[in-house]
């Protein structure tokens, strides 16, 4: 399996030697060395190209924040394993869009289509493992494991022009171990490196798999969580109660903050917000249908007058005295 993923320094930037420096973090017997040396940085990049996937470890220490211009020649499936340091990685045209960014001790699966990217580090020391799949081998038979998580291999089976990243997950201490272990032996027999590489990937993608499947259990949960949250709030602002968070907190597995913050990432808006924009929606059917002055209607939502009047301006672009003269029958 061909290198997946191309370094595209210019000539000018940095010197491309195929020689392992000796201060190297780490030394992979038998794998393809490329080292770059560059004004105040060094990437050296260590891989093997095994019969059914492409693995390797770079190392990166820049003294200045750094963006290494990358070409994959494929589209590919990564699992990308941040080991020390941090980066994100962007589309190199048009839009130039943050695809993911990765910190110590966090992996996950990327999904590459064929193009160039900008990989950006910030000053220090950076340790990157990662490892790629032929599809022919992640798809040789059909395979329930596979098919339990949807995103990102859909994307690589469909061969879809666009990236599709999975969430951010910990390594994990037995992860963590296996790579730790592997990249510190010193197989020099080709057969047990061989069957190290292969086995090393495989309890990777297995361990991944149960990782994004609890993680996608544990989303399902949270946002039925939320929605039940919001149907209460609802039914709250409908009959006129008023809400406390503090108080609907203790009947979820979750702290009030731990709450506030996930109502704002499922649904985009923070929980008073929600509440707002319920009593929003609803003040001009009480205003209409119910009969309801505007004090009256103030009143139902527990709020003053005047915050009342500010609001509902603001959201139907009249005041509550000109909504009713425009809408409600006579």
């Amino acid at each position: 399996m061909k290198k997946t993923v191309n370094i595209l320094f210019h000539i000018s930037q940095a010197k491309l030697s195929h020689l392992r420096p000796n201060e190297a973090t780490y030394r992979l017997v038998g794998s393809t060395v490329d080292h770059w040396m560059g004004a105040g940085f060094t990437v050296l990049e260590q891989w093997y190209d095994h019969t059914d996937l492409l693995l390797c470890v770079a190392e990166v220490n820049n003294a200045q924040a750094l963006q290494i211009p990358i070409r994959c020649q494929p589209k590919d499936l990564f699992w990308l394993y941040m080991l020390r340091g941090k980066y994100g990685l962007y589309g190199a045209r048009q839009s130039k869009k943050k695809l993911f960014h990765i910190s110590e001790g966090s992996y996950l699966l990327a999904y590459m289509p064929k193009g160039d990217y900008v990989c950006h580090f910030p000053p220090g020391e950076h340790v990157l493992f990662y490892f790629v799949f032929k599809p022919s081998f992640l798809f040789r038979e059909q395979d329930d494991i596979l098919g339990q998580v949807q995103t990102p291999f859909i994307q690589l089976q469909k061969q879809l022009n666009q990236y599709s990243g999975s969430t951010l997950l910990p390594i994990g201490e037995e992860s963590a171990m296996q790579i730790r272990h592997f990249l510190r032996s010193t197989h020099t027999s080709y057969l047990k490196r061989h069957k190290a590489i292969l086995n090393l990937s495989i309890d990777l993608l297995l361990n991944s798999i149960t990782a994004l499947r609890q993680r996608e259990k544990q989303e399902k949960s949270r946002k039925q969580m939320i929605e039940s949250i919001s149907a209460y709030a609802e039914t709250a602002v409908a009959a006129g109660d008023i809400l406390d968070l503090h108080h609907i907190a203790k009947n979820y597995p979750l702290a009030e903050r731990s709450l506030r913050r996930l109502f704002k990432v499922i649904t985009g808006q923070s929980f008073w917000q929600y509440v707002i924009d319920r009593k929003m929606l609803l003040a001009p059917k009480l205003l209409t249908d119910a009969g309801y002055s505007s004090l009256q209607t103030a009143n139902h939502f527990n709020l003053s007058h005047a915050r009342f009047c500010k609001l509902f301006k603001a959201r139907h672009r009249l005041t509550p005295g000109e909504y009713i003269k425009k809408y409600r029958c006579k």
